[in-house]
C-alpha cells in the first residue's frame, strides 16, 4: 500500500508538471490537423459542464455531511475519480480548440489558466482523500477547488453569454438617463433579439458572428455583411428587406422572431452612419422621419436633449475622405489575404484600426511574412504573433507600427536585442512575451513602456527580483507570471 501511495504521488505530480506545459506541447502538433482541431474541440462546451455538476456535488455532499453526520462516513472515491477524469478531458479538449486560433484575448488566456488549475487539484483530491487521513484538508482542498472552478466558469461564461452584470437592471437604468449610444444601446439590443441565436459567440451558424462590428466585417466565406454608409451592398440589411420570408435565405429564418420594420429602418440609419461604435444619439443629426420611431424605441427622454451636431457639409466630406482612404487600406489589405487570408480585421472602421493574427499559420510566418505587413503597419492597433517565427523582423516592422496597442509575442524565437525596437511606441499597452527567451538584459527596456498595462512574462527566464524590479518602476502595470524560478 505504501508503495502504491508512492508512486501515485509521482504520477500525480509528473501529470500536473504535464498539464502546466500542456499548451505548449499541444504547439507543437501538426497545423495540418487544424480542421480536426475544430471538431474535437468542439466538444468541449458540451464535457466542461460533468467536472463542474462533480464539484458541486461534492461540495453539497460536505455541506449535508457537516449538517448530518451519517453522511460523512460514505465513501467518494468513484465520484472523486470521475471528476479528475471528466476535467481532464475538458481540459484537453479546451486546449484542442485554443490551438485553432480562433480564441485569442485576454479573457481566453485566463480562462485557460484557471481551468488548468482547476484540472490539478481536481486530479488531486482522490489522492488526499483516499490517502491523508485528516480530512480537513480534504475540505480545504475542495474549497479552494470550487474557488477555481468558479473563476474558470465565470471567464467562461463571459467568453459565450457575455457579462452578466452588463444586464442588470441597475446598468439598463443608467443606459436610459444617460445618451444612448447608438450601436450598443439602439443596434445590439435588435441584433441581439433578433439574430443572436444563430450568430453570436455560442452559436455561429454558417461560420457567422453579428455580435460585434469586428466580426460583421469579417463576415462569412460571401465577405462582409455590413459595408459602411452603403445599406444597398449590406446583407444584413438586404436580406431582411428584399428576399420572401419563405425565402432559404431570408433573415431570420421563418421560423424565428422576424426583424420589424422600425427595426430595419435602424439598422439601415446605423449603417449609413458608417457603422459606427462610438457614436451618441444626442451629438447626431436625427432624420425627421426617424424621431417617432426614436421616441417609441428608446423613449422621449432620449430626445430631449438639443442635438448638437456638426455642419452638415462638414460631416459629408469627412464620410467622403473616410471612404476614399478606406478604399487604399482595403486594396493593401486583399494583396495580404492572397497569401495569408483572413488574418485582418478592422476592430474600429471610423479609424481605420486593424487586428493582425498569425494564428492560423505559425511557425509557418516568418521575418519575411511580417516585411509584408509593412503597408498596412500603421493601420494597426492589436498584432498577434503568436507561435509565429518572427524574431529579427521587429526590427524593421515595429518602428512602422507607430500605433499599436497590443503586441502578441508569445512562443517565438525572440530574443532581447528584438523588443529593443518596441522602446519606441508609446501606444503599447499590452505586451505578451511569455514562454519566450527573455532574460534579465530587457529590464531596462520594459520599464521604459510607461503606458503599459499588462505585462505577460510566464515561462521566460526574468528572474524574482527583475520581475520586482519592474513592477516598481510600473506601479500601474499588472505583471502575468514569470519565469520557474520566480
Amino acid at each position: 500500500m505504501h508503495k502504491l501511495k508512492i508512486i501515485s504521488l509521482v504520477v500525480l505530480i509528473a501529470l500536473s508538471i504535464l498539464i502546466g506545459f500542456s499548451a505548449k506541447l499541444l504547439g507543437l502538433l501538426p497545423e495540418q490537423l487544424v480542421e480536426w482541431y475544430h471538431f474535437i474541440g468542439s466538444f468541449h462546451p458540451l464535457l466542461l459542464h460533468l467536472p463542474i455538476g462533480c464539484t458541486l456535488l461534492l461540495l453539497t455532499w460536505e455541506i449535508i455531511g457537516f449538517v448530518y453526520k451519517p453522511y460523512q462516513s460514505k465513501s467518494l472515491e468513484i465520484p472523486l475519480i470521475f471528476n479528475a477524469l471528466t476535467s481532464l478531458m475538458a481540459m484537453f479538449l479546451g486546449l484542442v480548440l485554443y490551438q485553432t486560433g480562433d480564441w485569442q484575448g485576454d479573457l481566453i488566456e485566463s480562462h485557460l489558466i484557471g481551468g488548468c488549475v482547476f484540472t490539478i487539484m481536481a486530479i488531486w483530491l482522490p489522492y488526499i482523500y483516499i490517502c491523508i487521513s485528516n480530512k480537513l484538508i480534504y475540505r480545504i482542498s475542495l474549497f479552494i477547488s470550487v474557488i477555481t472552478l468558479t473563476l474558470a466558469a465565470h471567464k467562461g461564461g463571459e467568453i459565450t453569454h457575455g457579462d452578466p452584470l452588463d444586464k442588470a437592471p441597475w446598468k439598463k437604468q443608467a443606459k436610459e438617463t444617460t445618451n444612448p449610444n447608438i450601436y450598443s444601446d439602439i443596434v445590439v439590443p435588435i441584433l441581439e433579439s433578433k439574430c443572436y441565436s444563430c450568430h453570436a459567440a455560442e452559436k455561429q451558424k454558417n461560420g457567422l458572428r453579428l455580435d460585434s462590428i469586428a466580426m460583421m466585417l469579417k463576415g462569412d466565406d460571401l465577405g462582409a455583411v455590413i459595408v459602411p454608409y452603403k445599406t444597398d451592398e449590406s446583407r444584413l440589411t438586404l436580406t431582411i428587406e428584399h428576399l420572401p420570408i419563405d425565402d432559404d435565405y431570408h433573415m431570420p429564418p421563418e421560423n424565428k422572431p422576424q426583424v420589424t420594420p422600425s427595426e430595419l429602418e435602424l439598422l439601415k440609419w446605423w449603417i449609413n452612419l458608417g457603422a459606427p461604435e462610438e457614436q451618441y444619439l444626442n451629438d447626431t443629426e436625427i432624420p425627421s422621419e426617424l424621431q417617432i420611431i426614436l421616441e417609441s424605441y428608446m423613449g422621449s427622454e432620449a430626445l430631449e436633449k438639443e442635438p448638437q451636431v456638426k455642419n452638415l457639409t462638414q460631416l459629408r466630406q469627412e464620410k467622403e475622405e473616410l471612404q476614399k482612404r478606406k478604399q487604399v487600406l482595403d486594396e493593401k489589405i486583399n494583396i495580404i489575404f492572397e497569401k495569408y487570408p483572413k488574418s485582418v480585421e478592422y476592430i474600429d472602421i471610423n479609424n481605420l484600426n486593424l487586428y493582425f493574427t498569425a494564428a492560423s499559420f505559425k511557425s509557418k510566418f516568418t521575418d519575411n511574412s511580417l516585411n509584408e505587413l509593412v503597408p498596412i503597419a500603421n493601420y494597426i492597433k492589436e498584432l498577434d504573433l503568436n507561435g509565429s517565427k518572427v524574431s529579427e523582423g521587429l526590427s524593421n516592422f515595429i518602428p512602422k507600427a507607430k500605433n499599436v496597442e497590443i503586441v502578441q509575442l508569445a512562443n517565438t524565437p525572440i530574443n532581447n536585442e528584438n523588443l529593443k525596437p518596441l522602446a519606441e511606441i508609446n501606444s503599447l499597452r499590452i505586451l505578451n512575451i511569455h514562454s519566450t527567451q527573455i532574460t534579465d538584459e530587457s529590464i531596462e527596456l520594459l520599464t521604459q513602456l510607461s503606458n503599459l498595462e499588462k505585462l505577460y512574462l510566464w515561462n521566460t527566464k526574468i528572474s524574482a527580483q527583475g520581475i520586482k524590479k519592474i513592477q516598481e518602476k510600473l506601479p500601474k502595470c499588472l505583471i502575468i507570471g514569470g519565469s520557474k524560478e520566480a
